[in-house]
């Protein structure tokens, strides 16, 4: 995403985002909370907030809206934010999913009126009361693995895969309290998985597709999409549709799109004129939103949001620009006290690089 400022463009980075009243809202690492208007695709910012805790802006990364507020989690797993679209008030909690600067979650999820944070490395699930604002743990089996990377939301259920292990996590929101399901694989590296119909396809770094009937516990590979990155650590994310692919890059360029039944592998390449990622050498694509029949995937490295669609996989592309002198003047100033914060000292010529 980018806007634009003084004719300058710059880059709004972000991971999540979710929709409200056909509006797609998502945080930059700016400080501000922008949205999309999905049917007109304008893009507003809201210029009455500045999300900071005590002078350091907070970078956002799951977004989840329910009823009608906004609730985010904060990248460093420090803060829950709330935001009221009603009474237009941000509040700030804390919740303890912090083990390092970044990557603190496995998913982030509500059910019945409560907020389900699932740590990664922390051993637990930190459930938020929206009613009462007060935090409880629930804690991981002891036999479960070391990370759990990613889940999914199925029914009553939420489905915890490891990055490195056979131990698969299941925990149910009504009992409260997990189960073990020990896979017949060991899982290397996983990145994301989705699911359809009790079928799980777990995605690894090297592009294989794991796929677990958790009905029948059987388990299958596909290793077109790895041949086809030579072995390396390239893919990010996944979109199934029936006996087909689309793969997204994490530090390679390429879209796959893969066929299990005949094995073919193409690489997708009807990108926009000028598209292009940039050199930061972080994962392309991470969180997205689904509104009817799409999902919009956000990127942290290029100025296009990725639009699929759910059902018949067609691929569109959204470069997104607003065009407002006051936000990029604040932009700036919220920048440069950063950098002073963290360096003790401005270099203007690489500020000026920074925010190109």
């Amino acid at each position: 995403m980018s806007v634009l400022i003084g004719g300058i463009i710059m880059e709004l980075f972000f991971r999540g985002s979710d929709i409200f009243n056909d509006k797609l809202y998502f945080f930059a690492d700016y400080g501000y909370m922008y949205f999309m208007d999905l049917n007109t695709e304008e893009v507003h910012v809201n210029r009455d907030y500045v999300l900071s805790d005590n002078g350091k802006m907070i970078n956002i990364d799951y977004v989840k809206i329910v009823g009608e507020e906004l609730y985010a989690v904060s990248v460093d797993g420090h803060i829950l934010l709330r935001f009221g679209f009603l009474d237009q008030k941000v509040e700030q909690y804390e919740i303890a999913c912090h083990k390092c600067d970044d990557g603190n979650y496995a998913c982030f999820f509500e059910n019945q009126g409560f907020l389900y944070v699932f740590t990664r490395e922390l051993g637990k699930v930190v459930v938020f009361n929206i009613i009462t604002k007060s935090t409880s743990e629930i804690a991981y089996p002891t036999d479960s693995e070391s990370m759990y990377i990613c889940g999914i939301e199925n029914g009553n259920k939420v489905v915890l895969f490891p990055q490195n292990g056979s131990n698969v996590l299941v925990f149910d929101y009504k009992e409260q309290r997990f189960t073990t399901v020990q896979l017949s694989y060991v899982l290397q590296d996983v990145v994301h998985a989705v699911a359809k119909n009790g079928v799980y396809y777990i995605l690894l770094k090297d592009g294989t597709v794991v796929i677990w009937d958790s009905d029948l516990n059987t388990v299958s590979d596909f290793l077109g999409a790895k041949n086809y990155y030579c072995n390396s650590k390239a893919a990010n994310r996944i979109c199934q549709y029936g006996n087909e692919f689309i793969i997204l890059p994490s530090q390679a360029e390429n879209i796959l799109v893969v066929d299990t039944l005949n094995g073919d592998v193409e690489e997708y390449g009807d990108y926009p004129v000028g598209f292009g990622y940039d050199d930061k050498g972080w994962a392309k694509y991470v969180h997205y939103a689904e509104y009817k029949d799409k999902l919009f995937f956000s990127s942290r490295t290029s100025g296009y949001m990725l639009i699929i669609g759910k059902e018949d996989k067609k691929i569109a592309w959204k470069h997104v620009g607003i065009e407002d002198g006051e936000v990029g003047a604040q932009v700036l100033r919220n920048n440069a006290s950063l950098l002073w914060r963290e360096n003790n000292i401005i270099n203007l010529e690489s500020f000026i690089e920074y925010v190109k």
